[in-house]
């Protein structure tokens, strides 16, 4: 398992969770996996410098070994170097290079994205558009909420500037005219997943985990997820079932539901890469995909479940569904359902009922206005104090269960802005 050939760089990296990971009391009532999703999106272990990291490269892949001479780089803003540029041959090959943080989304990383993107786009020269994680374990874990829970905190403009531009980053890649892939290795939550799936090809492999738990911390599936989750493979019970419970897509399950356009086993992943990083891929990129596809019987999703329940017309709805379901697979999605936001699981219903019928643009806008209502709420800041600042792993969400959620405080989430992320703000610089 390799990735595309990147630069030798100085890096900032983090400790590995292991060493400093707590322990989740048994009586808790957030879902380890949410409570993973937040603290892997998290900033707070202290630094530790490295003086170089050296990515690996494919197995074999002389042609792909390019001196710094015969490479050709895009500025990165801010001296970033957690995000790696180069040019082979007219791909321009993207890393996230924070490896550690299983390659989480900071807002200097942001800010440097949009302007390569920016470039790329421009740059005539540039024919295919690739985007990786730097090492086996992600390909981005998502966005810095612990910084957005400061932020909020002082009153900073951070809680407007951060998903201003990351939105504006997501929808420029999703319209750029430049073909584009995602290469999802490993881990791709939040954040990450707006930075797959408006790539026009999101390859999946077999340590693909990709999830937007984002009820779990009181917020909302962004990033896109209006767009793309109701319209996964299944209809629209299948992305309300993942958008509403948080758990991950695994594997040839990203295949299957259409987060991935293709899923390429590890077996051939090294040809995949030394393939997208040959002269003229852009012209055989249809061929290369094709022929490192493979086709895999059977599938992990609760189709079943999902149906029978994750189709109803409301959050009460689903939630008496699944209480009527005696059977253990029910009972199960129940409990993590009544361990994550009310309040979250409602705008995520309102969300993706609504984003059927918009247009990724329309959506985006949406969106924005969802976001700057959540860092004005209470659930937000709660679910990152609960889960990573003060760590008692107890939020005490308001409201505090499903019966108690006003229809009206949903709909006022939704309200414009006066200033309005708009098409037009979009597509500017």
């Amino acid at each position: 398992a390799h990735c595309l050939p990147v630069r030798r760089v100085h890096t900032r990296v983090f400790a590995t969770l292991a060493s400093f990971c707590p322990p989740l009391p048994v009586h808790t009532r957030v879902s380890l996996r949410a409570f993973l999703f937040v603290f892997l999106f998290s900033n707070r272990t202290p630094p530790i410098m490295l003086s170089r990291l050296v990515p690996r490269m494919p197995i074999g892949s002389s042609a792909c070994r390019l001196s710094l001479a015969s490479q050709r780089h895009f500025a990165s803003p801010s001296g970033s170097e957690e995000v790696q540029v180069a040019n082979h041959h007219g791909t321009c090959v993207v890393t996230l290079s924070r490896p550690k943080a299983l390659n989480a989304l900071n807002y200097p990383m942001v800010e440097t994205l949009k302007s390569v993107v920016e470039q790329a786009d421009a740059d005539p020269d540039t024919k295919l558009f690739v985007m990786q994680g730097a090492g086996d374990k992600a390909f981005c874990a998502g966005g810095d909420v612990v910084a957005l829970y400061h932020a909020k905190k002082a009153g900073d403009d951070l809680t407007r500037a951060f998903f201003w531009d990351e939105y504006k980053l997501d929808y420029r890649i999703a319209t750029m005219p430049t073909p584009s892939v995602a290469l999802m290795k490993g881990i791709t939550m939040g954040g990450g997943m707006g930075l797959l799936f408006n790539n026009r090809y999101k390859i999946a492999t077999n340590s693909s985990r990709c999830a937007m738990p984002e009820t779990g911390i009181g917020f909302f599936c962004d990033v896109g997820g209006s767009y793309f989750l109701p319209r996964l493979n299944g209809g629209h019970a299948v992305g309300n079932y993942y958008a509403l419970t948080g758990v991950p897509i695994r594997g040839i399950d990203a295949y299957k539901t259409g987060v991935a356009t293709h899923y390429v086993p590890e077996e051939n992943w090294d040809k995949l890469t030394r393939g997208l990083v040959e002269p003229n891929a852009h012209a055989s990129l249809e061929d290369l995909l094709s022929d490192c596809h493979r086709e895999e019987e059977g599938h992990s999703v609760p189709l079943d479940l999902i149906h029978k329940h994750f189709g109803k017309k409301s959050v009460p709805a689903i939630i008496e569904s699944l209480a009527q379901d005696e059977s253990a697979e029910a009972q199960k999605t129940l409990a993590k359902l009544r361990g994550v936001s009310p309040f979250s699981l409602f705008v995520v219903f309102e969300q993706l009922k609504r984003g059927k019928d918009m247009s990724l643009a329309e959506c985006f806008q949406m969106e924005f206005r969802l976001s700057q209502a959540f860092m004005r709420g209470h659930d937000f800041s709660e679910g990152v104090r609960a889960l990573l600042v003060d760590k008692d792993n107890s939020p005490q969400w308001q409201p505090s269960s499903i019966e108690n959620v006003s229809d009206a405080d949903v709909q006022r989430y939704f309200e414009p802005l006066p200033n309005d992320l708009t098409e037009q703000e979009l597509t500017s610089k």
